[in-house]
């Protein structure tokens, strides 16, 4: 059978032979192609085969050890790395969640650097590692770039563990610098004439999903759930009587939230139009998203853009969390609220590491509360008396702000 004679299907490993119209598998996997007769001429039945025959053949490589003289390649590598992580998820040892981290790390290199597949892995030297490294620091994020250069590192670190490679080459590339979640600078929180800024330029555009997207900041800023936990948040999660918002995190129970646990937000009460709003909404635009609450995904690339045009520090969906517990601690909520709210389960002792650097607007409002007096003493003949506005000594004028939360009207759909 000539390949010449093999037309092309919708599913890159499925060829179709133009003379009788039967279905093969064409399939390439460790360097090596498999090439099968799957018997049918109907497409349906042949994808069902064709994927259960792709799943015994990586099966039975996982179970066949790498070679062990050096000439793995760096795609036998990287997939055997793999394998290893997917068993940790089959025995629970890891969260499906992390593998999934590290496999779009796997896919990013795979599509960057495809040169790099079919070469042994030994001879891939650390200049070139470096090198790709420097590139992924320059123009990607820090958790972006770390997730590919781990990726790589791990994979040869089980390699050379197992046998399979003598030396590491990736061993001395370094990471990307990152600040991480205690390192986090208040500047990296928007304030809120930033946050009511952002909201405003993306109301004034042209994007037709607009509201959806305002509404969902809204909600993310206003309950602190991570974006996984706000996508699966379904309408009949909502006790709008009982002023209650159920977070599941995944509908697998094995899953959960990031912690494992169900918990609960209360609905506040200058939010319930949001909440009312949002259960309205029919969503008929994304049937697969008719019973959940948020009626998108994600929207942080549209808004990105737009807040790297205006300056304000937000990046991904993330910061929507970092602001609503910055909000909660500045009105003057329990930390042990608000550790409870966000899902942490250590009473408060991460959340007073991060998000209890009070903003520059916080500080004045605070420092306006501080009353007192001073034990009067002899003043230095070079001190001259501070006044206020109208040119009389007195204390300094409290801050007209306040910090307050409030959600921006938008259109139903």
């Amino acid at each position: 059978m000539k390949s010449s004679s093999l037309e092309t299907t919708r599913k890159p490993w499925l060829r179709r032979y133009s003379g009788t119209g039967q279905y093969i598998l064409w399939f390439k996997y460790h360097s090596k192609r498999h090439q099968y007769k799957l018997d049918t001429t109907d497409y349906e039945t042949a994808v069902v085969k064709a994927e259960a025959e792709i799943a015994k053949i990586k099966a039975e490589a996982s179970a066949a050890p790498l070679v062990k003289d050096g000439k793995a390649t760096f795609s036998e590598v990287l997939e055997h790395f793999l394998l290893a992580l997917q068993k940790q998820v089959q025995s629970k040892e890891m969260k499906p969640g992390s593998y999934e981290f590290v496999d779009e790390g796997a896919k990013k290199i795979r599509r960057e650097r495809p040169d790099w597949l079919e070469r042994p892995a030994a001879k891939i030297t650390f200049m070139e590692f470096d090198d790709y490294a420097a590139k992924l620091k320059a123009s990607q994020s820090p958790t972006t770039s770390n997730r590919v250069i781990s990726t790589i590192k791990r994979a040869y670190a089980l390699a050379v563990e197992e046998g399979f490679l003598r030396e590491n080459p990736t061993a001395k590339v370094k990471r990307a610098k990152t600040k991480g979640i205690k390192g986090m600078k208040t500047d990296d929180i928007p304030t809120e004439d930033q946050y009511q800024q952002l909201l405003a330029s993306i109301r004034d555009s042209k994007v037709g999903a607009k509201w959806l997207i305002i509404d969902s900041m809204e909600f993310l800023s206003n309950f602190g759930c991570r974006i996984k936990e706000a996508r699966n948040i379904l309408k009949s999660h909502v006790d709008l009587k009982g002023r209650t918002i159920k977070i599941v995190g995944d509908p697998d129970p094995n899953i959960r939230t990031k912690n494992g646990s169900v918990r609960f937000i209360p609905i506040f009460e200058h939010t319930v139009p949001l909440i009312e709003r949002m259960l309205a909404r029919d969503n008929t635009f994304k049937p697969d998203r008719q019973d959940y609450l948020l009626p998108i995904k994600k929207w942080n690339r549209g808004v990105n853009h737009r807040a790297k045009q205006l300056g304000i520090p937000v990046h991904g969906h993330h910061w929507c969390r970092h602001l609503c517990a910055t909000r909660w601690i500045e009105m003057g909520v329990s930390i042990k609220h608000v550790a409870k709210w966000l899902g942490h389960r250590d009473g408060g002792t991460l959340a007073l590491q991060v998000y209890t650097k009070a903003r520059d607007s916080q500080d004045k409002f605070e420092a306006a509360k501080v009353r007192g007096t001073i034990a009067p003493g002899k003043q230095p003949a070079n001190v001259v008396p501070m006044t206020t506005a109208t040119g009389s000594a007195g204390p300094l004028p409290a801050s007209a702000h306040e910090p307050t939360a409030a959600i921006h009207p938008a259109k139903s759909a």
